[in-house]
């Protein structure tokens, strides 16, 4: 039985929530919030562990503003850096460090 569209958005609206419960959950376990986790997630797939703040941004879904602050909270906790871009001097590259790493791994073994 194929459900109507009306009960399938409903249910998947209703998963999207359940998940962010969850991840919100394990996020406070790690000192982390979901918005700083997925910065963490998006550079660690990153071939080079690095990317422009714009690329960071698109992917996390959050305004320049926004990651600004997310950003800051990360570089301040030790888990990102955030470089001058060698191939456009006045851009930024943001990368995840070693410690950095190790939070993104331990909160998505939670997960």
């Amino acid at each position: 039985v194929i459900p109507d569209l009306t009960t399938l958005t409903l249910l998947l609206g209703r998963l999207g929530r359940l998940n962010e419960m969850l991840v919100t959950s394990i996020c406070v376990d790690h000192g982390t919030s979901p918005a700083e986790l997925r910065v963490l997630l998006f550079l660690s797939q990153q071939p080079s562990g690095a990317a422009s703040p714009r690329h960071v941004a698109k992917f996390v879904v959050q305004t320049t503003g926004g990651l600004t602050a997310t950003l800051g909270r990360l570089e301040t906790a030790g888990l990102v850096e955030r470089q001058s871009d060698p191939n456009d001097g006045r851009g930024k590259i943001v990368s995840i460090t070693p410690a950095g790493r190790e939070v993104h791994d331990r909160a998505l073994d939670s997960i």
